[in-house]
C-alpha cells in the first residue's frame, strides 16, 4: 500500500500545474475581451473565452473526479492498514504484560522462548516501520484532500466565471428577426425562401456542430453534448433563419449549398442573424448550460420523433435537408451513432 500515496501527491501537483496553464489561457482570453472595440470583435473574443472556459471545466472536472477516487482508495487502504497494525500491537501488548518467567512463556522451553522474543522484537520493528509508513500515507492523504478542495474551489469559481461569460455573450447576441407565423418546424421551413434544386449530392464528412452522443429520430439526429454548450458551423453557408420556435427553443437554419440546408434547434440563444454569411467553425449559438436545466426535465430520447415542446433540455436537434425533404445526416456527417 505504500505506493498509493506518492501517486496521489504526483496527481495533486499535476492538477495544480494544469490549472495554472488554464489560468494563463483564460487570462489572455479575458484580456482580449477587454481590448475588443467593435461589437463583432467583442462577440468573437467572448466566444473564444467561453470555449476555453468550457474546455478548462471539462479537464478540471475529470481531474477532480480522478483525484477523489484515488484519495478515497488511499483512505480505505489507510484504514485497513491501521486495523492490521492495531491487531498486531494488541498481540505485543499481551506478551509484554505476561508476568511469567521467560522460560515459562513458551511451552517448549528457554530456547523457544528466546526465539519467540526475537520474533516479537522483529515484529515490533516491523510495526514501527508500518507506523512510519502510515504517518507518511496519512500526510499524503491530507495533502491530496487539500489539493482536491483547492481544485473544487477553482472549479466553482470557473463555473461562476463561465456563467458571466455566457450572460455577456447572450446579451450581445443579434436580436431575432421577424417571428415566424408557423408554429411547427415543417411550417417554418415552408415559409423560408424556395431553394433551387440540389446540385451537389456527394457524401461529406463534416464535423458535428458540437461534440457529443448521437441518437437518431424520425427525421434527424439528437446530439447530447459531452461538455461544451457552444454550437459551431460545420461548414460555410448563409443563415436563412435565426429565432425562436415553440418546442425547439431557438432555431438556426443555414443554407449549406444550392437546395440544401441544415436545421439546428434547441439553442438557448443564437449568435448569428438572418442573412449573415458564416464560415466553418463560426459560433452559431449556445445550448442551455447545465445550471439552466432542471433535473426533473430530462427525458430519454427514443427512436420516434418528439412532439412539440418535448425537446430534451440538454440536446441539440439537427436535421439535414436536401430539396424539400429531410436527408439522412450520415450523408453529411461521418460518425458512429448510439441508436
Amino acid at each position: 500500500m505504500r505506493w498509493v500515496w506518492p501517486w496521489l501527491l504526483v496527481l495533486s501537483l499535476g492538477l495544480t500545474a494544469q490549472a495554472d496553464t488554464w489560468s494563463d489561457q483564460l487570462a489572455e482570453a479575458a484580456a482580449a475581451v477587454e481590448a475588443a472595440q467593435s461589437t463583432r470583435a467583442k462577440q468573437d473574443a467572448l466566444t473564444e473565452l467561453i470555449s476555453i472556459q468550457e474546455a478548462a471545466l471539462s479537464d478540471l472536472r475529470a481531474q477532480v473526479r480522478d483525484l477523489a477516487i484515488r484519495e478515497g482508495g488511499a483512505r480505505a487502504a489507510l484504514e485497513a492498514q491501521e486495523d492490521d497494525t492495531a491487531a498486531a500491537l494488541a498481540v505485543l501488548q499481551r506478551v509484554s504484560r505476561s508476568e511469567a518467567p521467560l522460560p515459562l512463556v513458551h511451552p517448549d522451553g528457554a530456547v523457544a522462548a528466546a526465539r519467540a522474543a526475537m520474533l516479537a522484537e522483529g515484529l515490533s520493528q516491523a510495526l514501527a516501520e508500518e507506523q512510519a509508513q502510515l504517518a507518511d500515507q496519512l500526510a499524503a492523504t491530507r495533502t491530496s484532500r487539500e489539493a482536491l478542495e483547492m481544485a473544487q474551489a477553482r472549479l466553482d469559481q470557473l463555473r461562476a466565471d463561465t456563467r458571466e461569460t455566457r450572460a455577456a455573450l447572450i446579451s450581445g447576441a443579434p436580436t431575432s428577426g421577424v417571428a415566424p407565423s408557423a408554429s411547427t418546424l415543417a411550417g417554418l421551413l415552408d415559409e423560408l425562401p424556395q431553394q433551387s434544386s440540389p446540385t451537389d449530392t456527394s457524401k461529406r464528412a463534416w464535423p458535428l456542430p458540437i461534440a457529443g452522443s448521437v441518437t437518431r429520430t424520425d427525421e434527424g439526429w439528437m446530439i447530447r453534448p459531452s461538455d461544451s454548450t457552444l454550437v459551431r458551423a460545420p461548414t460555410r453557408g448563409l443563415v436563412l433563419f435565426a429565432g425562436p420556435l415553440r418546442g425547439y427553443r431557438t432555431v438556426v437554419v443555414i443554407e449549406v449549398g444550392p437546395g440544401q440546408s441544415l436545421v439546428l434547434g434547441g439553442l438557448q440563444a443564437a449568435l448569428v442573424s438572418q442573412g449573415q454569411r458564416i464560415q466553418t467553425s463560426d459560433a452559431l449559438g449556445l445550448l442551455p448550460a447545465a445550471t439552466d436545466i432542471s433535473p426533473n426535465t430530462h427525458t430519454n430520447v427514443t427512436q420516434s420523433a418528439f412532439p412539440a415542446g418535448d425537446l430534451p433540455p440538454d440536446a441539440l436537434y439537427m436535421e439535414a435537408r436536401d430539396g424539400d425533404g429531410p436527408l439522412d445526416p450520415s450523408q453529411w456527417f461521418a460518425l458512429q451513432e448510439d441508436g
